[in-house]
């Protein structure tokens, strides 16, 4: 199938390609340019029309050159892409732009994340002899959308056509509508009038940033103070759509550089990345394999050799036994420190001192996840060893787990989430001092139980990684968490889908957890985050995984991205 494709992609271009009387380069006076409707990527609920429009007479308006450049009109563009099935990415724009007999086509996506919009592009030089142009470009609101296009389209007439900005302003404005389209009169409020569009659910009343009013909480403007609670003073910024679901994340400097990476596992391997210039840039390729599923992540140097390992808690194919693994890089390979191990792993940083290793055995596939005690680990002997129970058996999961003074009198206790995923917070004897009544994290990652009859499907979904932070150096604990919502409202067992997301704060008030602000809410789930200078701008950031699309629906490509939010301490 694949090589019938190729060869329908060949025959169709080279037949255009190497037709004299139609191809734009041998008659170089009017080379011509499809562009290819920007596919968005949102909630479904919500009309992005608008914006595709936009971007469409956006760049119709700045490549259009009279007697060199002809924009294909769009009806045309439309009625190609009717007749082009099974085909995706480059190839479909190819084929597309074969038909069509134009030299140049554009394709692109939007990925719509709250208020941000990321535009990924790319221009195709059908004979191949120009390098594809690719474009990328992170918006914090609607209203950067069309200037970001902008400088798309300036790029290409000087990369592609060689035209300056001087012809660009002379030359005369194309129609009001593009290709049988309303009139969109760019950077007018048609665009502006709709961000309102780009958050899910936005909270009524509460203004949007750049609005002169000041709503948001001094650590972002994106973080909005929970009611009745002081206000104690850029949005966030998006990578690359990864076109994988990513399971897990971990922040940590495996090199000993200095520097933090960006660790992003997917089910069947783990990547590390550096931020550069807020470019994630992929570093080294940690771990492969395709016979297991990775479920959790975490970074630190418990052996005390001064090479941080790299806990990998994972599960065999059929998701009911553990596989997990400890790596750690030499500075020119990353090596096994633990090859098979039946422990789930959670690494915790304290609000002051070093990260500690908590675990967690899985006995058997019969024991539900919650069923041993909750140890924290040390080296000895070569070996993670037990060094102290810290929660008893039946009490929590320790990927939903952090430990900490979150009283702020001087007592350890665990904050977990119990099998309902209600916030808890529990001492060392299993008694349970405080619950909260609201469901937070929410994850689809999930251990395989024994069928209770047949036919049947028993699963027990793994709760969500909290955090411990003190965010105004008041030495009190704020534990960050994530909330996933459900559009099922949490009625169904066996059956998780999530369509928004938010990160919330919470503070010790002396009689329970009490929310201090909380992010808007984004498309897609979290589904998992982590604090450090992932940037390296010397301010730590609030990183967080975002799954756009997990591709559970045959045809529908699984799409994610990592998403930060300074934190201006």
């Amino acid at each position: 199938m694949v090589c019938l494709r190729f060869f329908i992609i060949l025959v169709t271009v080279a037949a255009f390609v190497l037709n004299p009387v139609c191809h734009g380069f041998a008659a170089k006076s009017n080379l011509r340019i499809a562009i290819l409707p920007f596919a968005v990527h949102a909630d479904s609920d919500k009309d992005y029309s608008f914006l595709q429009k936009g971007i469409g007479a956006m760049l119709e308006s700045r490549l259009a050159w009279p007697g060199k450049v002809s924009v294909v009109p769009l009806e045309d563009t439309l009625k190609v892409l009717e007749t082009i099935e099974g085909f995706s990415g480059d190839s479909r724009a190819l084929l597309v732009a074969g038909k069509l007999r134009a030299d140049y086509v554009i394709d692109g996506s939007l990925t719509v994340l709250g208020q941000s919009v990321s535009i990924d592009a790319k221009l195709l030089d059908i004979s191949g002899v120009k390098k594809p142009l690719s474009f990328f470009q992170q918006c914090s609101t609607m209203s950067e959308v069309i200037p970001a296009v902008n400088r798309f389209a300036t790029e290409i007439n000087s990369a592609v056509f060689g035209r300056t900005p001087t012809a660009i302003s002379a030359a005369p404005p194309v129609s009001g509508k593009a290709s049988g389209q309303e009139k969109v009169v760019v950077g007018r409020p048609q665009v502006r009038s709709h961000p309102e569009n780009l958050v899910a659910g936005a909270e009524a009343g509460v203004p949007s940033p750049g609005t002169g009013q000041a709503t948001g909480s001094r650590l972002n403007p994106a973080f909005i103070p929970a009611e009745g609670r002081a206000r104690k003073g850029s949005e966030f910024w998006k990578s690359r759509t990864f076109n994988q679901a990513i399971n897990a994340m971990a922040l940590g400097d495996i090199d000993s550089d200095g520097e933090i990476e960006t660790l992003l596992a997917t089910a069947h391997g783990v990547t590390a990345y550096r931020v550069n210039g807020r470019r994630m840039l992929k570093a080294y390729k940690v771990l492969e394999d395709k016979n297991t599923i990775i479920i959790g992540l975490d970074v630190a140097d418990i052996n005390a050799n001064g090479k941080p390992e790299i806990f990998i808690t994972r599960l065999n194919k059929s998701r009911n036994s553990l596989r997990s693994t400890v790596v750690e890089y030499d500075g020119s390979k990353f090596n096994t420190v633990v090859a098979k191990s039946s422990w789930y792993y959670r690494v915790v940083q304290p609000v002051r001192g070093e990260p500690v290793l908590y675990g967690q055995h899985q006995k058997t596939s019969s024991e539900d996840v919650f069923s041993e005690p909750v140890f924290r680990l040390g080296w000895e002997n070569g070996m993670y060893a037990k060094q102290d129970r810290v929660l008893p058996s039946g009490k929590a999961n320790v990927l939903g787990f952090t430990w900490g003074d979150i009283t702020g009198k001087g007592r350890q206790a665990a904050v977990a989430y119990d099998r309902s995923d209600r916030l808890q917070i529990i001492d060392r004897s299993g008694s349970v001092q405080w619950k909260g009544s609201q469901r937070y994290g929410g994850s689809t990652l999930y251990y395989s139980l024994p069928k209770s009859e047949p036919g049947s499907t028993d699963l027990q979904y793994y709760p969500m990684r909290l955090l411990i932070e003190d965010f105004g150096d008041d030495n009190q604990a704020d534990v960050v968490v994530v909330k996933n919502h459900d559009v099922a409202g949490n009625l169904l067992k066996t059956f998780r889908a999530f369509k928004e997301a938010h990160l919330e704060s919470f503070t010790w008030d002396g009689l329970g957890l009490v929310s201090n602000w909380k992010t808007r809410k984004i498309s897609g789930h979290i589904r998992d985050f982590g604090i450090a200078d992932f940037d390296h701008d010397g301010k730590k950031e609030i990183v967080a995984v975002v799954i756009i699309s997990e591709g559970r629906v045959i045809g529908i490509q699984p799409r994610s991205a990592v998403i930060a939010y300074d934190l201006n301490e």
